[in-house]
């Protein structure tokens, strides 16, 4: 018990510090996301009504994940602004976060998702971000 104590206050902290450092950088809370769903909306033409809604089908439900995973991915954003934002549990963000880095990591694999990220402008941020790790 005592162990899972000590890694809450860990996560917590690491939180913390990370808020710091967007302060200190002076990166915005709050994030502008416009620009990618409009990148969606042209590739896929799924409606920003659609990403933010909830809707299910497998191309909206897609759409959405890459979004969150991006925002994570450039903004540095916390799970939870991001999670606001588009209107979700920071747990969905996790989960969408996860899924993509598989998609780009394992493309054999998921071949619909990787398949749907190369439809996309920002698809070489996606790929640089896969090979670096």
């Amino acid at each position: 018990m005592e162990r899972t104590s000590e890694i809450y206050k860990l996560k917590a902290r690491i939180s913390q510090l990370e808020k710091e450092i967007r302060d200190l950088k002076g990166i915005p809370l709050q994030m502008n996301w416009h620009d990618i769903t409009q990148e969606i909306t042209k590739a896929v033409g799924v409606t920003e009504q659609d990403i933010l809604g909830r809707k299910r089908t497998r191309l909206i439900v897609v759409c959405r994940q890459i979004v969150q995973h991006y925002l994570r991915t450039t903004t540095g954003a916390m799970l939870t602004d991001i999670g606001r934002a588009m209107g979700r549990d920071h747990s969905s963000v996790i989960h969408s976060c996860n899924l993509v880095d598989n998609w780009l990591s394992f493309p054999h694999i998921y071949k619909y998702g990787a398949t749907f990220l190369r439809q996309f402008i920002f698809v070489e941020l996606f790929q640089k971000q896969g090979e670096g790790r």
